[in-house]
C-alpha cells in the first residue's frame, strides 16, 4: 500500500493480513480492527494489543472488534500484568533482587497459558489466598531512613488531628493507651496509603496499594468501623509520650533491634517479627473487658491461641500506632542515633465473613521459600525486656 499515491479526497482501505497483522505491522490511519485469532498463550496475545499506537485526540474514534472469549483473555491478562507490576514496584522499593524477593505471575481462569511450556523453566504452579481473618498483622520492619520515619510520624499526626476534630469518634484513655472508637475505615485506609514500610503486607506498590489495603478494601462493609490505639507506659526512665494525656505517660522502648538487613536499607524493630507488646496484651484496646468471652472461646477450643481468642472476641478491627524509643543491638542504624521517636503500626483483624478467593500462580522457587517461611512462623511470646 503506497500512501503517497492516495487521492486528495482520501483513501479507505480494508487490509486482510491474517497473522502478519499481529506481528508489528503498522497501518497508517488505522481506526478499526477485527481480531479473530485463537491464541494459546498470554505473551503472544499481548503482542497483538498494539493496534493504534499513540493517537492523542483520536482515541474515541478507534474501535477493536473481537470475540467474547478473547475479550475475557485480555481482561484477565491485564489484571495479571498489573499485579506483577505491583510486585516489581514493591521489590524495587525494598531494594531487593528477584532472587531475594520472589516473583509470581497469576494464571488466567479463562484457560489461556502464561507462555509456552518450554519457557516456564523452574516456575511451579501454586494456589495462594491471603486470609488475615483473626490475624495480628505487624509492621515489624522499618526503613533505616530518618526522612521516611519523619514522613510516617507526620502521617500519624494528621490522622490524630482528624480524629480529634471528628465528633463521631469517642476518645478515651484505657489502660495505658489513647483509644479512638468508631473511626471510619476511610481514615484508616488514608493512613495506610501514606505509611511507608518495607514489611511485606504493608509495602506500598502501584497506586499506593498494599496487601493489607486490598484486603480491607474487599471488606469495606464488614470493616467499616475501627478502634485506633496509641499505647504508652508509665515508666519515667523512658522518653516522654508526644501526645497529651491525663496520666504520666512515656513512650515504650524497643532496644533489641536487628540490623541484619541494614545493607538493604531496613531494620527489624526487635529480634523477632513483632513490634507490639507480647500477644495478646495490645489486642484488648477499644473492646472493654472481653475476658469472659475469651475464656469461653478457649474452653470451647483448647487449641485456640490467646491471640486468636482475643481477635475472635473483638467486634471491630484494631489499628495500633506504635511510637517508641528505638535502639538496635549494635548501634549501627541511623534510627538508633537519631533523637526522633520511631513509629510503626500493627492491625488486629476480627473474624470476617467474606471468603478469600484463592488464585493460581506460576511462582519462582524463591517465592515458594517465602511462602513456607510465612506459614511456619509461629506467633511469638517474646518478652521485651525494655518494658
Amino acid at each position: 500500500m503506497d500512501y503517497t499515491d492516495a487521492p486528495k479526497s482520501g483513501l479507505h482501505i480494508i487490509a486482510v493480513g491474517g497473522l502478519a497483522l499481529a506481528r508489528g505491522l503498522t497501518l497508517e490511519g488505522l481506526t478499526t480492527s477485527y481480531v479473530l485469532r485463537n491464541v494459546g498463550a498470554a505473551d503472544t496475545l499481548l503482542q497483538m494489543g498494539r493496534w493504534f499506537g499513540y493517537r492523542p485526540g483520536y482515541e474515541r474514534l478507534c474501535r477493536v472488534h473481537m470475540t467474547e472469549n478473547m475479550h475475557a483473555h485480555f481482561t484477565e491478562i491485564n489484571e495479571s500484568v498489573e499485579e506483577l507490576r505491583h510486585d516489581l514496584v514493591v521489590m524495587e522499593k525494598q531494594k531487593k533482587r528477584p532472587s531475594e524477593f520472589g516473583l509470581k505471575v497469576r494464571h488466567s481462569p479463562t484457560g489461556i497459558a502464561i507462555t509456552a511450556a518450554n519457557k516456564m523453566r523452574t516456575a511451579e504452579e501454586i494456589e495462594v489466598a491471603l486470609d488475615l481473618s483473626c490475624k495480628h498483622t505487624q509492621a515489624y520492619e522499618v526503613y533505616d531512613d530518618l526522612a521516611i520515619n519523619k514522613h510516617n510520624k507526620m502521617a500519624i499526626d494528621e490522622l490524630l488531628a482528624s480524629l480529634n476534630v471528628n465528633g463521631s469518634t469517642n476518645y478515651n484513655e484505657e489502660d495505658k493507651a489513647i483509644v479512638y472508637s468508631n473511626v471510619p475505615v476511610q481514615e484508616v485506609l488514608e493512613l495506610l496509603t501514606k505509611f511507608q514500610n518495607p514489611t511485606t503486607h504493608f509495602a506500598l506498590g502501584s497506586n499506593n496499594e498494599s496487601l493489607v489495603t486490598n484486603y480491607i478494601s474487599d471488606r469495606l462493609k464488614e470493616l467499616s468501623s475501627w478502634d485506633v490505639a496509641i499505647p504508652f507506659v508509665g515508666l519515667k526512665s523512658n522518653r516522654p509520650f508526644p501526645y497529651q494525656t491525663d496520666k504520666n505517660a512515656y513512650c515504650r522502648s524497643r532496644h533489641s533491634g536487628d540490623t541484619g538487613d541494614l545493607e538493604k536499607g531496613k531494620v527489624k524493630i526487635t529480634a523477632k517479627n513483632v513490634v507490639a507488646d507480647p500477644n495478646p496484651n495490645d489486642l484488648r484496646f477499644g473492646q472493654g473487658d472481653i475476658t469472659e468471652s475469651v475464656n469461653k472461646l478457649k474452653k470451647e477450643d483448647s487449641d485456640l491461641r490467646p491471640t486468636q481468642a482475643h481477635l475472635q472476641a473483638r467486634r471491630k478491627p484494631l489499628l495500633i500506632l506504635h511510637i517508641f524509643d528505638f535502639e538496635d543491638k549494635e548501634n549501627r542504624s541511623s534510627l538508633s542515633r537519631a533523637e526522633d521517636l520511631v513509629v510503626s503500626l500493627s492491625i488486629g483483624f476480627p473474624e470476617t465473613k467474606v471468603k478469600v478467593k484463592p488464585k493460581k500462580y506460576a511462582a519462582t522457587s524463591r517465592f515458594l521459600e517465602m511462602l513456607k517461611s510465612m506459614a511456619s512462623e509461629n506467633e511469638t511470646d517474646e518478652v521485651l525486656e525494655d518494658e
